[in-house]
């Protein structure tokens, strides 16, 4: 304990005695100290600081016997062209002769041949005074390379290198404003630089946020490992990277979230992430809901060969453009509770962007209740384009809680959208859900056994949001088996137009929907050409509430069972219809059923049943057409009916009175279902289509 008099220099004190024994002690014997304060609060050297300052004496050849002292801490040997410095806990001490497995720690390197000094720990560059031109070979695990010895003001980075990554003080100039150790490098950055460990327990939080800090333009390489973060800052364009599959792992503290930020306010405009696996750890984030990647509307992100699972809300989102390529998404569902809110692996949700995601795999376990399925990529936003293809989706969509999420959810994409080539299997919910977008190009996809109960495919306007009408878009080539079909439908003020629905096979055994193709509050130019349907349910082809042009054409539409094939109705009389080419094979009676049109045109069909027109307001054609039989009831009086050179036979007809209509073929007989004794069987038409004449048959005696 000092007394610290102040009594003037010559005092005899007895305080004043204890304490100047107390820093004698501490000038001679301290080891680590470099100055000490005498009892009048002046600092001074002590022994080892005088020392530390002294140049290394030119070194002597390491041999027996040499006798190292106190006082000689800057004494050298040299061994195998490496120069070594006696450590200041082993004096005094004499060399045995013998210097590896022996006297070797005795000594440290302080120089060898090339300038270069060997230390093991970071402390120890900070403990020299090496001047410009050394070198420092560090052996520290994932912490380990070189450090040049540079002159300059490196004030500014050292500061912010706080985990000392790349930048190192020197203890005779620790701010760095005159030189530093400067880590040297090409490429990329490693956050084991910083003190990450990657061990899946330790939070490598700090040290993978001060190497991105600290990377400049620079990419991060991750070295082999499991690293925690509970939430990282990008700061500048480049990326991260993994050559030996790296995983991070997301924890939740209550001062940070798990999120990867890519912020715009930091002026990323490129970023890119690319072989490492990302794990969202949703066992121990819940309640708390994060996304694992989050990037502006200025970034181009671009993910490439990266793993995703166990994800709370979203593996990823965009505001911007970008790509998503050969990454995979498994395991992403919420774990027990409630929903709580929807759940996908992908939101986009930029503004007049265009994205991509190309040849990845959206997977989740089987086995779930159905409201815990993940749902796959939702768009919303303004208008971003966007490309989904080569993928694959299995037990993949959200029916729970009103959260509705498809595979592959258009909520409002931009003009030019492609979904084409992907394999989806096991729908929980809709494959393909095309809500709100024109110009859309759904093709070649392969859907099969969806265990929904909605449409696989569903092209719809005005969905979620009014005042949007969508149209000008394909639906083509894509293959359904076991599945719910395809839906194009509008509302009342919102209606799709200009959609063709052509060249795809439906092959539904068991749906969940009431048809293979429906079209309900169209309008304009609707095509529905080139389709194989096969089902057992309902009809195969259904429009309704249509407004405006439409072509059903070139179809091979056919039942096991006896069900109408095709059902058109609209109840405004204003849609026209031309029908043509197509084969229906159906002993349903009738197979083709056509309601409140205001023209019809059948063309070149071949028909197993019967077709029955009920109801045409302006123009009724039929030409090269085989069927059964063909009923015209309800046409307008005006309407314009022309027949030729049709094959079917005379329609058989039940009734009440003759019938009053065109449209009937020669031989058509009606049965009377209100007879009565002495009265006819009925009628039967004995003159043309165009004008019948009906004559009695059959007297009841």
């Amino acid at each position: 304990m000092a007394f610290n008099t102040g009594n003037p220099i010559g005092s005899t004190d007895a305080r004043d005695l204890s304490d100047n024994a107390q820093n004698f002690d501490e000038a001679i014997n301290d080891r680590a100290a470099t100055t000490w304060t005498d009892r009048l609060g002046v600092a001074r050297k002590t022994v080892w600081g005088a020392f530390s300052e002294i140049t290394y004496k030119a070194p002597v050849s390491y041999v027996i016997g040499l006798s190292f002292l106190t006082t000689d801490a800057n004494k050298t040997v040299e061994e195998a062209g490496v120069v070594y410095a006696p450590l200041n806990s082993a004096l005094p001490f004499t060399t045995s002769g013998t210097f590896s497995g022996d006297d070797d720690g005795r000594f440290y390197p302080v120089q060898d041949k090339n300038n270069v000094i060997r230390v093991t720990t970071i402390a120890d560059i900070e403990a020299y005074s090496a001047p410009d031109g050394y070198v420092f070979s560090l052996n520290a695990g994932g912490r380990s390379g070189t450090f040049d010895v540079v002159a300059g003001d490196f004030s500014s980075e050292l500061a912010a290198d706080t985990e000392n990554g790349v930048y190192v003080g020197l203890s005779d100039n620790p701010t760095a404003s005159s030189k530093v150790a400067k880590r040297r490098y090409q490429g990329a950055v490693s956050p084991k630089w910083f003190g990450a460990v990657g061990d899946g327990i330790f939070d490598d939080t700090l040290s993978i946020q001060e190497c991105e800090n600290n990377r400049g333009s620079s990419f991060i390489c991750f070295p082999s490992g499991t690293y925690i973060s509970s939430g990282i800052i990008i700061k500048s364009n480049g990326g991260w990277f993994s050559e030996s599959g790296a995983e991070i792992k997301a924890i939740k503290t209550e001062s940070s979230n798990c999120e990867i930020t890519i912020s715009d306010a930091n002026g990323i405009t490129d970023f890119c992430f690319y072989g490492l696996n990302f794990d969202g750890n949703k066992e121990e984030i819940l309640p708390y809901r994060y996304s694992l990647i989050t990037a502006g509307a200025g970034c181009y992100l671009s993910v490439y060969k990266c793993n995703f699972r166990n994800t709370i809300t979203e593996s990823i989102v965009a505001n911007g453009s970008g790509s998503i390529l050969e990454c995979k998404f498994l395991e992403g569902a919420p774990h027990g509770g409630t929903l709580g809110e929807a759940t996908k692996y992908i939101l986009l949700q930029g503004e007049d962007t265009l994205f991509k995601i190309l040849q990845c795999s959206f997977t989740a376990p089987s086995g779930m209740d159905i409201g815990k399925f993940p749902g796959g990529i939702f768009v919303a936003g303004t208008s971003p384009r966007v490309i989904v293809s080569d993928c694959y989706f299995e037990n993949i969509g959200q029916f729970a809680e009103g959260n509705f999420i498809g595979c592959v959810d258009l909520y409002t994409a931009g003009n030019g959208s492609q979904i084409y080539g992907n394999h989806i299997k096991k729908s929980k919910y809709q494959a393909l859900k095309l809500q709100n977008s024109s110009q859309v190009y759904c093709g070649h996809n392969l859907i099969e056994d969806s265990e929904g109960s909605v449409a696989d495919i569903n092209f719809q306007s005005g969905a979620r949001s009014s005042g949007i009408t969508c149209g000008n878009s394909i639906i083509e080539s894509n293959i359904i088996l076991n599945g719910n079909g395809i839906v194009v439908q509008g509302t009342t003020s919102e209606r799709a137009f200009n959609v063709k629905v052509i060249n795809n096979i439906i092959d539904s055994l068991n749906l969940g929907v009431e048809t293979c193709i429906f079209v309900i509050r169209a309008s304009d130019s609707i095509t529905v050409s080139g389709n194989v349907a096969r089902s057992e349910q309902d009809c195969q082809i259904k429009i309704e509430d249509f407004t405006g042009d439409i072509f059903i054409k070139d179809n091979n539409i056919s039942s096991s069972s006896n069900e109408v094939l095709l059902f058109a109705r609209t109840s405004l009389s204003q849609a026209n219809f031309t029908i043509t080419g197509n084969t229906f094979l159906s002993s349903a009676s009738p197979c083709l059923t056509v309601r409140d049109v205001k023209s019809l045109v059948l063309d070149g069909n071949y028909l197993v049943g019967n077709i029955d027109v009920l109801g045409v307001s302006d123009y009724l054609r039929t030409i090269n057409n085989s069927a059964g039989a063909i009923t015209v009831l309800n046409a307008n009086s005006g309407a314009r009916v022309q027949e030729i050179a049709n094959s079917w036979n005379p329609a058989v007809l039940y009734g009440t009175t003759q019938p009053s209509t065109t449209g009937h073929l020669p031989g058509t007989i009606l049965h009377k279902t209100n007879v009565v004794s002495g009265g006819i069987m009925g009628w039967v038409n004995v003159g043309t289509f165009e004008a019948p004449v009906w004559s009695t048959w059959g007297t009841i005696s």
